[in-house]
């Protein structure tokens, strides 16, 4: 009932408002005021509006605002309204200053206020201590804004044994909208031996609860660790800056009969004005308790801490001297797969061995590391006999029995064909160990007929007896060019960036219309952001950081960049950007979007040239 009485009171204060004319009017509260004095400057206006401008406030310090309230009143069946907008201003210096008139859209027209004339005088002591505290709370925003987003490392555990290991999540919490985030410094992993997760391109935004609180998180970095040593071990933190879009809070109403202030009655008048923040991002240490492994005096306990499997392979146990074998040990299971040495095989003298290939097949996920890794012995017996080669042992740390655990492969026999001497035709010893040959027995006859002839004076005066003279000093001079232009480059990093900027974007925009072919709309805004942000950032020599609109706008003007060019290339970053976390918002195409990319960088470079 109390919903219907509400729509009924809105349909007819609509009917009210468009009827009415307009009356759109700015006051301030004294006039005039002191230096450092902070006084109100409210605009006003009686019927329903849209798309207010505010006026430069550029002689005074911008305290807080615009910040909105709403007031109904009904009397003897007639209905009057009103919309104001506050904001608190500081005066900075004497004299008199003119406020200019602000501009909304009220009935289909485009109405402005009246202008304020304000005289500033001399303040007195205690305005301009005032003025000064309330400089001084300028750094609340900050305070604030570290409660709503912040970096944050979350381990799998906290206590675990050497070797054994724990997965880091890195992930960024915000209550804000994220413009954009850099990762300026990661942590060391003093003391483990790490291996990074692959992670998605976007940064993909879930809903999380903490404390009662909601917030949205993305996942920045996945790592699992092992630890090498034991003791208490501390993850220093993950460093970075992003930037927040930061909206003034609405000014709540405590009349009972305000209904405007629900959020279904919102209107782009009610809008407050929303700026860019760079925000300081540092997450927090966390300290890993590593217990040690029990002692053991096995000689062929190398480390490996996990469960695992081992399977053996030979490809032939009957062969001829100085022909090759092949012996495959296959580690498998989960644990630390990488960290595995190779097993060491008890050869005889009479066979020649050779440093084993490893090939892995492994695979990194949030569970751990897990797989298998492979070593493959190349052996050559040089003698013929039979030969026995010892079981290979394999120990490692069981986390789950809390025991060390002894894997043997089985023996290999192998039955070698020839003499037990030295061979006819021996091989020659291959002093690399990487390869081996025979020596052939084959005798050529000397020739007794030879043709004489003057090579040396054929070859002299001839065409490549010239070419081969002067290609030594062409050569000479290519390197010494070569070298000069390199060290140019090497000792300008900023003009090898700015060179290179539009071949780079040429082929981040190339790579956007193969998104947009497939229709990766999501894929495609992503990559024409990053080539319309990572080139100016070259192009201009700048920090990423750094790559504020005010910034861009400013370092583009001052090559004689047009200003038409500057706002669509501010325009297409802010559409893209918009699309990375709200696409459905998003009304131009996607082939206009890329059009328009080409174009701007097309333009930049005629200008700027």
């Amino acid at each position: 009932m109390e919903c219907i009485v509400l729509l009924l009171i809105s349909y007819f204060y609509s009917i009210f408002s468009c009827a009415q004319d307009p009356k759109f009017t700015a006051s301030v509260g004294k006039n005039p005021v002191g230096v450092n004095e902070q006084f109100e400057l409210v605009y006003s206006i009686n019927t329903t509006a849209s798309n207010f401008t505010a006026p430069s406030f550029k002689d005074f310090n911008l305290l807080a605002g615009p910040m909105q309230s709403t007031s109904m009143q009904i009397i003897n069946g007639a209905m009057s309204q009103s919309v104001t907008l506050t904001y608190y201003l500081q005066a900075k210096a004497e004299g008199t200053f003119r406020i200019d008139p602000a501009t909304i859209n009220a009935n289909g027209k485009r109405i402005q206020s009246n202008a304020i004339s304000l005289t500033v005088v001399k303040g007195t002591t205690k305005q301009q201590q005032q003025g000064g505290n309330q400089q001084n709370d300028a750094g609340t925003d900050d305070a604030l804004l570290s409660k709503n987003i912040f970096l944050k490392a979350s381990v799998s555990k906290t206590n675990v044994s050497q070797g054994e290991a724990i997965l880091v999540t890195y992930k960024l919490y915000t209550r804000v909208n994220v413009v954009n985030y850099t990762i300026e410094k990661l942590p060391a992993y003093t003391g483990f031996w790490s291996q990074e997760l692959k992670m998605p391109e976007r940064l993909e935004l879930r809903d999380e609860n903490i404390n009662g609180i909601n917030y949205k998180v993305g996942v920045l970095k996945k790592v699992v660790l092992f630890p090498q040593q034991s003791g208490v071990l501390t993850l220093d933190p993950m460093q970075g800056t992003c930037i927040a879009r930061v909206q003034q809070q609405r000014k709540k109403s405590n009349n009972p009969f305000d209904i405007f202030n629900d959020p279904f009655f919102s209107d782009p008048f009610f809008g407050m004005g929303a700026r860019d923040v760079n925000v300081a991002l540092k997450s927090e240490t966390v300290k890993i308790n590593v217990a040690p492994l029990p002692p053991t005096s096995d000689p062929d306990f190398k480390g490996a801490v996990g469960k695992f499997t081992l399977a053996e392979t030979i490809d032939k146990q009957q062969l001829k001297a100085n022909d090759a074998i092949n012996i495959k040990l296959k580690i498998s299971g989960k644990g630390n797969l990488k960290l595995i040495e190779a097993p060491v095989l008890n050869i005889p003298d009479d066979i020649e061995s050779y440093e084993p290939k490893v090939y892995e097949n492994i695979t990194v996920n949030e569970a751990g590391v897990s797989g298998s890794k492979t070593f493959e012995y190349l052996l050559i017996p040089r003698h013929g006999g039979e030969y026995n080669i010892d079981p290979v042992r394999f120990t490692f740390y069981d986390l789950e029995k809390k025991q060390y655990v002894t894997l043997a492969s089985g023996n290999f026999n192998l039955k070698v064909e020839g003499s037990k001497g030295t061979d006819e035709g021996a091989a020659v010893a291959v002093q690399n160990k990487s390869d081996f040959k025979l020596l052939g027995k084959d005798i050529r006859f000397i020739k007794t007929s030879v043709t004489e002839r003057n090579f040396a004076a054929d070859f002299y005066g001839s065409i490549l007896f010239y070419l081969l003279l002067v290609i030594p000093f062409v050569f000479i001079i290519l390197v010494a060019l070569y070298k000069r232009r390199r060290d140019e480059l090497e000792g300008n990093v900023q003009l090898s960036r700015s060179r290179n900027a539009t071949r780079m974007a040429q082929k981040r925009l190339s790579a956007a219309k193969k998104l947009l072919e497939q229709n990766n709309n999501d894929a495609f805004y992503e990559e024409i952001y990053k080539a319309l942000n990572i080139y100016c950032t070259d192009k201009l020599s700048i920090g990423f950081a750094d790559l504020s609109k005010e910034n861009l706008k400013q370092n583009l003007v001052a090559k004689n960049v047009s200003e038409s060019t500057v706002t669509k290339l501010i325009d297409t970053i802010e559409t893209c950007e918009m699309a990375r976390f709200a696409a459905s918002a998003i009304s131009t195409a996607p082939q206009t979007i890329y059009s328009d990319a080409v174009q701007i960088i097309t333009k930049i470079e005629d200008e700027i040239k």
